[in-house]
């Protein structure tokens, strides 16, 4: 039983796994940098940069616990890596918003005028709605990143502190509303939106395959549950005949040799429930892990193509988005938070000023 309760070895130090992380957010800005067009700021390159690694973190945070069932028999309350993760994509996610104001400031609106019209009243068409789900993103991943601490780990109990952190199946949906919302705002291409809906299909599986898992596994704790009191009335007769058979043990002796009786060679029924357990876990862990892995696989394979035919229309001088060569577009913007795309198109394209 000792092997099923190893720990995960995806935890590595702290110190590396924020490098890491700190990584992951730098080559994010540089690639947003590499995907911007000539006229678009740097302000604007960071807050593509930082949502898109915030949301992508957000995300990793949803596959690491399915990982790491496939190691460990039960998820830990805490998992030190897994609340890393989440803070850099919380710091990630409070730099977007902050970015995103100073777009608004810069452009000579206010913070309001993100989410009400001129006459106060509410926006109700896809801007406001994705600058609505935006907000409500942020206020629950400043919740989270509150909570993210020994101190409230210790004053909210294992138990309640886990509860509050499922806000973060919240997060992820509104997050990845926000990103959808804002693709077809400004008019990116097909790429990007396929780049997202991949990536949140692979949460979905992830999560699907370990709620499989832990179904099956609380099943099997059940079982063994019921066994319980067999094994303990096994256990108080052997008790009553321990005497017996320790005499009968070393009284039998062939040529100075003790022979061991056949009640000494057979394991007891917790022995044999147990050896049964990690057979099935094992091939359990092997189904689920073919499956995560070739869901995985064709993933990347159609991520890789996708990367591959952008970079292709980057090295041919050619737009790779199919709407648009700036993010925000060039044409003078009103007070509703959208802009009209340069009249060399044949067709005006509604585009947001922020994202």
């Amino acid at each position: 039983m000792a092997a099923i309760n190893k720990p995960i070895t995806l935890q590595a130090s702290r110190p590396t796994t924020n490098m890491y992380l700190a990584g992951t957010t730098f080559i994010g800005c540089i690639v947003a940098s590499f995907l911007a067009a000539p006229g678009q700021s740097v302000i604007e390159t960071l807050t593509l940069g930082t949502g898109y690694v915030g949301l992508l973190l957000v995300m990793v945070t949803l596959v690491m616990g399915p990982l790491n069932m496939l190691k460990v028999r039960k998820n830990p309350v805490n998992m030190i890596s897994r609340r890393d993760v989440g803070i850099w994509a919380a710091m990630n996610i409070i730099a977007h918003v902050i970015f995103t104001a100073a777009l608004q400031i810069s452009w000579g609106s206010t913070l309001f005028g993100l989410f009400l019209n001129d006459d106060g009243s509410i926006k109700t068409n896809l801007f406001g709605i994705s600058d609505i789900f935006g907000l409500l993103g942020a206020l629950t991943i400043l919740f989270l990143l509150v909570l993210s601490n020994n101190f409230f780990l210790k004053k909210l109990k294992g138990k309640n502190w886990k509860t509050m952190q499922r806000f973060n199946y919240l997060l992820f949906v509104v997050a990845l509303v926000h990103a959808l919302t804002q693709q077809i705002n400004v008019g990116r291409g097909l790429l990007m939106s396929f780049v997202v809906i991949a990536l949140a299909a692979t949460v979905i599986v992830a999560q699907f395959i370990g709620f499989v898992v832990y179904r099956s596994r609380s099943q099997q704790r059940k079982n063994a549950a019921v066994q319980v009191p067999t094994t303990a009335k096994s256990s108080v007769q052997a008790s009553n005949s321990s005497r017996v058979t320790a005499q009968s043990a070393n009284s039998r002796r062939v040529n100075g040799a003790t022979v061991m009786t056949t009640s000494n060679r057979r394991p007891n029924s917790a022995s044999r429930q147990a050896y049964n357990y990690r057979n099935v876990q094992t091939a359990d862990n092997a189904a689920v892990k073919m499956v995560l892995y070739s869901v995985l696989g064709i993933i990347a394979v159609i991520l890789g193509i996708g990367v591959a035919k952008m970079g292709s229309d980057l090295m041919n001088n050619s737009d790779p988005y199919s709407t648009s060569n700036s993010y925000y577009g060039s044409s003078s913007s009103n007070s509703s938070g959208a802009n009209v795309s340069r009249p060399s198109y044949s067709q005006p394209v509604v585009r947001s000023r922020h994202s």
